[in-house]
């Protein structure tokens, strides 16, 4: 189709056009009344700003049975071609049209405030279509694949659901209960669906909350999960929330959308206008608000939290509405005031063609977020309270300390330790942490941040400890064997009831050599799920065993000491480390992470201790080296690997700088590289370098690559860039590495292999 100039294109240089193109013969069926909520669509030509133009798409009529009826209601659903795109990035755009414009504001504060995967990529212009001519919304990115992938770029995998109500037809064309449905007027008895158990048959849920997205899977499986939870109470509704939902998402989604007051949204007039989810990296439901046409609708001193529906349980947990006061007074403060918004309000009501119905909005503003700061308990300093803030003593290796923070209190983390410290707030302004102690007197320093964080508070206070042990930590315990993927398990093996993962494996060190580790409480998160109950002390360097199952870990490993086992007797076939790599993640008895690494089964990680018998061991454990690189871990010297003690070579005891064979190589370079070749460099087209050098896997050694433009200033090359991993003897192993050129032009480039012990 194509159009000639006709005079109706908006030319204040404010705003852009779009118009789109279908026969009279296809308009003429898309505002037929039996046709109107049909999602079939029609061929359309699209032409942007009079001159980019769209061949060979699609648009079809959008909105509910209330908004496709009314003239100034209804938008549109373009489709383009996929070599097509619109704007290069978009296979699907949305033409909104609400009784006034005030969606773009809101939508503009969800992607200042940030936090909550809300991003929306929304512009205004002059449409021109059938039945329209007027200023519209185009709505990009919604919750399409786009939006999605720009979330989770390599596993864009979850299921969007769109919670709405039934429409039921009130008539037909001729009053014959046989002939055509009209849509229009419609009601809504039966057809609200709010949180509730419905059973466990996906059924009785697919039609108030409708796949959105991957309909093929067609899992309502976090639906019903979702909805059963609600039926709960006490702490079993929290303990199985918590593992829905993420909380803290949540609870910044309905801070936002109870600031701009639309009162069309789920706990407000009706049960829907949100849409959920399942975010793919742990299959918890993520909340996404829809439909924001009705946005500062509500009055300025109307609740915060939703009225109505079982929604109102979540604000009925003490943590759970401290962690929504958090994030509203952080709204209030960087997103929803006057000061930063009052310009965007000038500008988008500009744009919009609307300044006049902006024009309260400012005000708005001002009085809801008054109101919101007004529901926030009393201000008071951030402060430990433990013994009146007074130091004291104890025979245990950590303590519980309390303390005061008002809403602004976003993290406690303890000085020197990067990790925040898990937070039990057991009021609104009242929490709790544990910390680890050392034997004697400890001097710890708290300090609290916003979100942004930014420091709202510190405190001290002294302890002393008369503990014979430490508590587990990232400073003194680390993974350091894993044995994901054992030896194919033989016939003998299968008659004795033992199948190839049962002998998976994982081993953990002390790095202390001073102080006995206590392992109480310590457990894995992620990887394999697993904690560690009863009181076991590691001592000094000491090494444990965390086998998969008991009988099969004694079958190949008789005599070696273990604790425990992950195998789970209700599901034989989970709870198993991944053939293909995955994250493992380390807890301390605080919740803070003591490791947390992804290992994988390609170059540049073993591929020995993928299957061929060999287990994963970690290069010098002593020196904690960072689990996330490939080249601090290698395969064991022996099938099934070393459980409970080391094949390494003994540790470098020599001069570091001496050269005793004359080689002239410093001792501890003969050490770590072996016998094997000096490094060698050869340079890239785009000025950068392959660095190849040879080293001695078995050497307690680390080894990493350094540049420099002046022999004064070095920078680590990131080993992201590992090309190559070879054997080439007994020990000896060959790698490349891509050393990427400078960022600035240079006309010297100096690079250095260095060990350390």
């Amino acid at each position: 189709f194509y159009r000639v100039a006709n005079g109706d294109a908006d030319t204040s240089g404010i705003r852009g056009n779009l118009r789109v193109l279908i026969s009279p013969e296809s308009e003429l069926l898309l505002f037929t009344n039996t046709n109107r909520m049909s999602n079939d669509s029609f061929p359309a030509t699209v032409i942007e700003d009079e001159k980019v133009i769209y061949y060979a798409c699609n648009m079809r009529l959008k909105g509910s049975a209330f908004g496709r009826y009314s003239g100034t209601e209804f938008g549109y659903n373009i489709g383009f071609p996929t070599g097509r795109l619109f704007r290069g990035v978009h296979d699907s755009v949305s033409i909104e049209r609400a009784g006034n414009m005030k969606e773009i504001v809101a939508k503009h504060l969800l992607n200042r405030a940030g936090g909550g995967y809300w991003s929306q990529y929304d512009d205004v212009a002059k449409v021109n279509g059938p039945g329209v001519s007027g200023i519209a919304l185009i709505a990009s990115s919604r919750t399409t694949n786009a939006f999605l992938q720009s979330l989770f770029p390599e596993l864009s995998t979850g299921t969007v659901f769109n919670h709405e109500l039934l429409y039921q037809p009130n008539g037909t064309v001729d009053g014959n209960e046989r002939s055509l449905k009209l849509n229009n007027p419609y009601n809504h008895n039966r057809g609200t669906y709010d949180l509730a158990d419905r059973g466990t048959d996906k059924e009785a849920y697919r039609w108030g909350w409708q796949i959105r997205s991957k309909r093929r899977n067609d899992n309502y499986d976090s639906i019903v999960r979702l909805n059963r939870a609600f039926a709960l109470s006490g702490s079993a509704f929290t303990a199985e929330i918590s593992e829905t939902i993420d909380v803290d998402q949540w609870m910044r989604t309905w801070a936002i959308m109870g600031l701009y007051g639309n009162d069309d949204q789920f706990g407000r007039l009706y049960a829907h206008n949100w849409r959920l989810y399942q975010r793919p990296t742990d299959g918890r439901l993520i909340a996404l608000p829809w439909d924001l046409d009705r946005a500062f609708n509500l009055g300025t001193n109307s609740s915060l939290v939703a009225t109505d529906s079982k929604i109102t349980n979540l604000f009925a947990v003490p943590a759970y509405k401290r962690a929504f006061d958090l994030h509203l007074l952080d709204l209030v403060r960087t997103t929803f005031n006057t000061d930063y918004l009052t310009s965007w309000i000038d500008h988008l009501g500009l744009v919009a063609g609307e300044s006049a119905e902006f024009a309260g909005l400012p005000g708005y503003v001002g009085s809801r977020s008054s109101f919101a700061l007004s529901t926030l308990p009393a201000q008071l300093p951030f402060a430990i309270t433990t013994n009146g803030g007074n130091g004291f003593s104890t025979a245990n290796n950590t303590v519980i300390l309390t303390g005061n923070g008002w809403s602004d209190v976003a993290t406690i983390s303890r000085d020197g330790i990067s990790t925040p410290l898990q937070i039990n707030w057991t009021g609104p302004t009242s929490w709790s942490v544990t910390v680890s102690l050392n034997l004697g007197l400890n001097t710890i320093s708290l300090t609290a941040r916003n979100p942004q964080d930014v420091v709202t508070g510190t405190d001290q206070i002294t302890v002393t400890s008369s503990a014979t042990s430490v508590p587990a930590s990232s400073s003194n315990l680390v993974v350091s064997e894993l044995h994901y993927n054992p030896l194919t398990a033989t016939s003998a093996d299968n008659a004795a009831g033992f199948s190839t993962g049962d002998f998976e494996y994982i081993e953990l060190m002390n790095l202390s050599l001073t102080q006995p580790v206590n392992l109480t409480n310590v457990r894995f998160d992620q990887g394999i799920s697993y904690e560690f109950t009863d009181t076991i002390i590691l001592p000094q360097g000491g090494r444990i065993v965390l086998p998969r199952l008991a009988a099969a870990f004694a079958r190949r490993h008789p005599n070696i000491p273990f604790a425990g086992q992950f195998y789970d007797s209700t599901d034989p076939a989970a709870n198993q480390f991944s053939n293909g790599g995955e994250m493992i993640t380390l807890l301390a008895a605080n919740g803070q992470v003591i490791q947390s690494f992804t290992y994988d089964d390609f170059v540049p990680w073993p591929l020995e201790a993928d299957g061929a018998g060999p287990s994963l061991v970690l290069i010098s454990p002593s020196s904690n080296p960072d689990p996330n690189n490939p080249l601090n871990w290698r395969a064991s010297t022996t099938t099934s690997g070393n459980p409970g003690t080391s094949d390494s070579l003994p540790a470098f005891t020599g001069e570091t700088h001496a050269d005793s064979n004359g080689n002239y190589r410093a001792d501890l370079l003969d050490y770590a590289l072996g016998n094997g070749a000096s490094p060698s460099a050869v340079p890239t087209v785009d000025g950068g370098f392959v660095f190849t050098f040879e080293r001695d896997r078995l050497a307690q050694a680390m080894v990493e690559i350094e540049r420099s433009t002046d022999l004064i200033s070095w920078e680590t090359v990131n080993n992201g860039g590992i090309l190559s991993r070879v054997a080439t003897g007994a020990s000896i192993e060959l790698i490349g590495i891509a050393v990427p050129p400078p960022s600035q032009p240079t006309n010297r480039l100096f690079l250095r292999l260095k060990v350390t012990k």
